[in-house]
């Protein structure tokens, strides 16, 4: 049966990924420009924010700790492009697998027609969602720094003079100097391109994160799938337990949700590890530099920075907790079920011990992804914090 849902669902976020240089598209195309234009942007600005960080810790603190944030997450950025353009093709391999479930009979087909519209809702759902959180983050962040600073001290200091004059989305170092800041033609094409970095960089998270949270919503309605097919639902007057072809056909689909779940488990596994290692680091520096400044506008821009990296990793761990949630319905709905006595015990046994541990994404194994991993993230985070403010 073609799931037509999950594929027409996955179309819009196909081609962000293109847009964003997540999917490599073919060589010698046009497409293949943009990509290096996209990726050449990210790794140029990470360099010169690296030579920025180098100058501002010899001099300020804070101003170094709060462009180190900046350059980890570009830095992941960075990695997650290298990452996805490299295994684009078992990208584009997973979405065409999950574009058909095993062929059906027709007892199941209401369940899967549910299934096709149930996956495509959601993962619209989820899209705009994304669209918006990237909408709220531009329209906040890239009118930031033209918003007039409450503090106007005077300073004889040439270069923060220019600088409060002409800000930048991002520090950086360039080899014009911060008098060239003073010509309006390159403070222009200077501002124009990092806007359009930070757009790329926006992109290139929320998209990576929308075709996970995609294939996590695909595995969970294709459990409930399996979890619908209960005797209970039918009529009074049938029988309890499945028939033989019935019984065959649930044992594929379960064998088919179980290598969708490894596929996933093993293209998205470095990126969660990554996702949770980055921000954890940022949250503990950016909370920081947020009790060190007296800035309004900084303030409120770190503190904007640090509920949209809570809310990510929320949200992230959230959608691994309802993939647990759903395998363990899943196996209790197994464990209680009358299965056929056909000599096909061994193969329910089989499926039993498949189920007894609960379907969890993880971060290279080294843990699962779930809300009270996200809980740990958030203590450990604080106890580095308190750790910064007694060291300094």
């Amino acid at each position: 049966m073609a799931n037509v849902g999950f594929w027409e669902s996955t179309r819009p976020l196909r081609k962000l990924l293109t847009w964003s240089g997540q999917l490599r598209p073919p060589l010698l195309t046009k497409r293949i420009l943009l990509w290096l234009a996209t990726t050449g942007s990210l790794v140029l600005l990470t360099v010169l924010s690296t030579v920025q960080l180098l100058i501002e810790a010899a001099t300020q603190l804070g101003s170094a700790l709060e462009i180190l944030t900046i350059l980890v997450t570009f830095l992941e950025s960075c990695l997650r492009v290298a990452y996805l353009s490299a295994r684009h093709r078992e990208i584009y391999y997973l979405m065409a697998k999950c574009q058909s479930f095993p062929v059906s009979c027709a007892s199941f087909a209401n369940s899967e027609r549910m299934l096709n519209q149930r996956v495509k809702t959601r993962s619209r759902q989820v899209l705009y969602f994304c669209c918006g959180y990237v909408f709220m983050v531009l329209a906040g962040y890239l009118s930031l720094p033209f918003i007039p600073r409450g503090a106007a001290e005077t300073t004889s200091d040439i270069t923060a003079s220019i600088v409060r004059k002409y800000p930048l989305y991002i520090p950086m170092w360039t080899p014009f100097g911060p008098n060239a800041l003073k010509v309006s033609p390159i403070y222009q094409l200077v501002v124009v391109w990092q806007a359009w970095a930070f757009i790329v960089l926006v992109s290139v998270f929320c998209c990576a994160d929308c075709l996970l949270y995609s294939f996590i919503i695909f595995l969970h309605e294709a459990m409930q799938h399996l979890s619908r097919l209960s005797p209970n639902q039918r009529k009074t007057n049938q029988k309890s337990n499945l028939s033989k072809d019935e019984y065959k056909i649930w044992i594929r689909q379960h064998q088919f949700i179980l290598e969708i779940a490894t596929d996933v488990e093993n293209l998205f596994s470095p990126i969660i590890l990554t996702t949770f290692l980055t921000n954890g680091f940022v949250m503990c520096v950016l909370a920081y530099v947020l009790v060190k400044i007296s800035d309004i506008i900084g303030i409120l821009c770190l503190s904007g920075h640090l509920s949209c990296i809570v809310a990510k990793l929320y949200v992230m761990a959230r959608f691994g907790q309802i993939l647990i949630d759903e395998s363990t319905r899943l196996k209790s709905y197994m464990t209680f079920k009358t299965w056929p006595e056909m000599g096909r015990q061994r193969d329910a046994q089989i499926i039993g011990i498949r189920c007894s541990t609960p379907m969890t994404l993880t971060g290279m194994k080294y843990f699962d992804l779930s809300v009270e991993f996200f809980g740990r993230v958030c203590s450990v985070a604080l106890s580095y914090f308190i750790v910064l403010l007694q060291i300094h």
